[in-house]
């Protein structure tokens, strides 16, 4: 497989761009013998489930504009990279803040963005839920992203308040089920709570019958309170 394929997802993409989606691919696998970064070690499947699905915020309209006009991302609990990474190789005019609780991952990412990128990237080595308590960031992105694995509650009161009003949060979720359906409905009185509204879920299928994915996306409609995000273990042993 090539990462032409990526094409199908951001038409956009320059031969240099897809270059550098092939070195970021070498980085992975050569660090992964080290460090655990990824179970994924196939090319194939790392170009779809890791750099197609990243892509995937990029088939929303309201997300695309923003990335497009270099919108301030902020990628929590980023891990190897994903979804930042290739959202910043498809769009490098984008602002994007790494942020991660493990400070071996962020080295991974900053030594690729420093070998790829000349600016417009920063490494964020904090909890989720004091990001989101921080003066200098909170209320500052346009779009937030995260591919963690958290209960849409817990993320919610993790990510929101990071967003300013306006802007979106896109989580990356599974293949659509009834389980991620509750999850979606459970997690209603968080986003009130937070100042946010339920905006869209896509849902999608990758290339190669490699699995379903869903986009639950929220848009910030009103200031978070300030007592939230509560300090850990709060937002996720008693989630709103």
């Amino acid at each position: 497989m090539e990462m032409n394929e990526l094409r199908k997802i951001v038409p956009s993409l320059s031969n240099g761009q897809l270059s550098l989606f092939e070195l970021f691919m070498e980085r992975l696998l050569e660090k992964n013998k080290v460090m655990n970064l990824t179970a994924i070690m196939e090319p194939d499947e790392i170009i779809i489930k890791h750099f197609y699905d990243s892509l995937t915020a990029a088939s929303v309209p309201e997300i695309l504009d923003g990335l497009q006009s270099g919108a301030k991302v902020f990628d929590l609990g980023t891990g190897a990279g994903f979804p930042g990474v290739p959202l910043k190789i498809s769009f490098p005019m984008i602002d994007i803040t790494f942020c991660d609780s493990v400070m071996k991952k962020l080295s991974f990412v900053s030594d690729f963005l420093e070998e790829a990128f000349e600016g417009g990237s920063h490494l964020l080595h904090l909890r989720a839920e004091d990001a989101g308590a921080d003066c200098e960031h909170r209320g500052k992105y346009d779009i937030v992203v995260s591919r963690a694995v958290a209960n849409l509650s817990t993320l919610l009161e993790y990510c929101l308040p990071l967003v300013k009003t306006g802007g979106y949060f896109v989580s990356y979720k599974g293949a659509p089920s009834k389980e991620l359906s509750d999850e979606v409905s459970a997690s209603q009185n968080a986003c009130r709570v937070l100042g946010g509204m339920l905006f869209k879920i896509e849902s999608l299928v990758l290339p190669f019958d490699m699995g379903g994915r869903s986009l639950i996306i929220f848009k910030k409609e009103k200031e978070t309170p300030r007592k939230y995000p509560r300090k850990a273990p709060l937002p996720k042993k008693d989630p709103l």
